[in-house]
Protein backbone atom coordinates (compact mmCIF):
# COMPACT_ATOMS: atom_id res chain seq x y z
CA UNK A 1 0.00 0.00 0.00
CA UNK A 2 1.25 3.59 -0.74
CA UNK A 3 2.69 5.36 2.12
CA UNK A 4 0.26 8.46 1.24
CA UNK A 5 -2.53 6.06 1.14
CA UNK A 6 -1.47 4.67 4.47
CA UNK A 7 -1.16 7.52 6.49
CA UNK A 8 -4.53 8.68 5.15
CA UNK A 9 -6.15 6.01 6.69
CA UNK A 10 -4.69 5.58 9.65
CA UNK A 11 -5.75 9.45 10.36
CA UNK A 12 -9.00 8.51 9.46
CA UNK A 13 -9.51 11.02 7.11
CA UNK A 14 -10.52 11.33 3.57
CA UNK A 15 -8.83 11.69 0.39
CA UNK A 16 -11.85 15.46 0.35
CA UNK A 17 -10.72 15.69 3.31
CA UNK A 18 -7.11 16.51 3.12
CA UNK A 19 -7.55 17.74 -0.65
CA UNK A 20 -9.36 20.51 0.96
CA UNK A 21 -6.30 21.19 3.75
CA UNK A 22 -3.88 20.96 0.91
CA UNK A 23 -5.81 23.18 -1.55
CA UNK A 24 -5.49 20.82 -4.14
CA UNK A 25 -7.72 18.17 -6.48
CA UNK A 26 -8.78 14.92 -4.61
CA UNK A 27 -8.15 13.20 -8.28
CA UNK A 28 -4.53 14.68 -7.75
CA UNK A 29 -4.46 12.87 -4.22
CA UNK A 30 -6.14 9.60 -5.97
CA UNK A 31 -3.24 10.05 -8.40
CA UNK A 32 -0.62 9.95 -5.90
CA UNK A 33 -1.86 7.17 -3.47
CA UNK A 34 -2.05 5.37 -6.47
CA UNK A 35 1.34 5.44 -7.31
CA UNK A 36 1.01 7.27 -10.85
CA UNK A 37 2.68 10.60 -10.12
CA UNK A 38 4.82 11.52 -7.07
CA UNK A 39 4.14 14.37 -5.43
CA UNK A 40 6.73 17.28 -4.65
CA UNK A 41 8.44 16.53 -1.22
CA UNK A 42 6.89 20.46 -0.10
CA UNK A 43 3.36 18.91 -0.91
CA UNK A 44 4.07 15.54 1.22
CA UNK A 45 5.52 18.27 3.77
CA UNK A 46 1.97 19.71 3.91
CA UNK A 47 0.08 16.29 3.61
CA UNK A 48 2.51 14.66 6.49
CA UNK A 49 1.45 17.81 8.94
CA UNK A 50 -2.95 17.62 7.70
CA UNK A 51 -2.38 14.07 8.49
CA UNK A 52 -1.08 14.68 12.19
CA UNK A 53 1.81 12.35 11.92
CA UNK A 54 5.77 12.84 11.48
CA UNK A 55 7.73 14.04 8.27
CA UNK A 56 9.89 11.25 8.80
CA UNK A 57 6.91 8.76 8.26
CA UNK A 58 7.11 10.33 4.28
CA UNK A 59 10.67 10.99 4.25
CA UNK A 60 10.90 6.96 3.88
CA UNK A 61 9.51 7.15 0.65
CA UNK A 62 11.57 9.60 -0.80
CA UNK A 63 14.56 7.98 0.14
CA UNK A 64 13.55 4.72 -0.50
CA UNK A 65 12.47 5.87 -4.21
CA UNK A 66 15.45 7.53 -4.54
CA UNK A 67 17.50 3.90 -3.93
CA UNK A 68 15.50 2.36 -6.45
CA UNK A 69 16.30 4.96 -9.07
CA UNK A 70 19.70 6.13 -8.95
CA UNK A 71 21.24 7.23 -11.00
CA UNK A 72 18.96 9.79 -12.27
CA UNK A 73 18.45 8.87 -15.49
CA UNK A 74 17.50 11.43 -18.52
CA UNK A 75 13.68 11.04 -19.73
CA UNK A 76 14.59 9.27 -22.85
CA UNK A 77 16.68 6.47 -21.23
CA UNK A 78 13.89 5.91 -18.34
CA UNK A 79 12.18 2.34 -18.25
CA UNK A 80 8.63 1.86 -18.72
CA UNK A 81 6.95 -0.16 -15.61
CA UNK A 82 6.96 -3.78 -18.33
CA UNK A 83 10.52 -2.75 -18.46
CA UNK A 84 11.07 -2.33 -21.74
CA UNK A 85 12.90 1.14 -23.56
CA UNK A 86 11.07 3.89 -24.69
CA UNK A 87 10.66 5.26 -27.58
CA UNK A 88 12.38 8.01 -28.19
CA UNK A 89 10.44 11.24 -28.87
Amino acid sequence: MNIFKKIRIESKMTQTEIAKKLRVCQTYLSKIENGKIVPSVILATFYAKACGVNLGKIGEYYVNRERDYSPVLRKKDRRNKSGTQRAAS
